[in-house]
């Protein structure tokens, strides 16, 4: 792909990414619903709760987070594959790096506008929204009928969000001139999964431990970052190994034959 098209595609506006994805996802979930209307075993929801450290540019950056993930899985009846819809949204305490860097007054202090020193915040925050597979195992082995593997392909997007101090305003970092130091940042992202269900009775509801690999290239959305006066054109990779624990509903929608009214 030509540097042309690839900077088309990653100026798109936000807003128009945005409803790009959101039409992909509700058309996939009214496909899913209808599909269940049909076939059962078919439509599977896991809630997993996790934490990932950062690795490559992401460390220099943000600490250590947490996650939270929903997954909407469509098992064709005797099928071992799986179709998944995910999403999860990460948060974390620590940023690493100082954006306010030509606001700082010589004793590291930001100034609000009463001439007080602000207490200023900076929180991690990501999300992502992908589609993918999965795999089950029709194994005489216990492990692997309890394993799953799922893959996924989509969007990702992080930033440091700026709190503000209650008791003051520094005008430097409000309104418009917040997005010169926030680092918002997208692009493609792969989610590999691994999870592992530990219950003796796997067809009830059950819990599943696992480890997780997230990776993506990121682009800066900023014209220019305010603290150096430049514009980051450099990709900004995210690699990010973590562990999770999830609730496997095995079963969100039955078939209409089973329902009694």
């Amino acid at each position: 792909m030509s540097q042309d098209k690839r900077s088309f595609l990653f100026k798109l506006p936000f807003e128009i990414i945005k409803m790009r994805l959101f039409t992909t996802f509700s058309f996939l979930l009214f496909y899913v619903i209808l599909s269940a209307q049909n076939e059962e075993p078919t439509v599977f929801l896991n809630i997993q709760y996790g934490a990932q450290t950062p690795v490559l540019d992401m460390k220099n950056r943000f600490g250590t987070s947490l996650r939270t993930t929903a997954v909407l899985a469509y098992q064709p009846s005797k099928k071992r594959s799986v179709w998944s819809a995910a999403g999860f949204f990460q948060f974390g305490a620590l940023v690493k790096e100082n954006v306010f860097s030509n606001l700082l007054t010589p004793e590291g202090y930001l100034i609000g506008n009463d001439k007080n020193p602000a207490v200023i915040q900076l929180r991690q925050r990501a999300w992502f929204l992908g589609f993918g597979r999965g795999w089950r195992f029709n194994n005489k082995s216990v492990f692997l009928q309890r394993l799953n593997v799922d893959m996924y392909g989509g969007f990702f997007q992080h930033k440091i969000r700026i709190q503000d101090d209650p008791s003051r305003v520094v005008p430097q970092i409000s309104g418009e001139y917040r997005k010169g130091y926030d680092r918002l940042s997208n692009g493609p992202g792969a989610l590999l999964n691994f999870s592992y269900n530990p219950t003796a009775k796997p067809l009830l509801t059950r819990f599943v431990v696992g480890i997780d690999l997230f990776a993506s290239p990121t682009w800066n959305r900023r014209p220019v970052n305010f603290n150096t006066g430049v514009r980051d054109e450099d990709v900004f990779w995210v690699f990010q190994p973590g562990i999770h624990l999830g609730y496997h509903f095995p079963r969100v929608f039955k078939n209409p034959a089973s329902l009694k009214y």
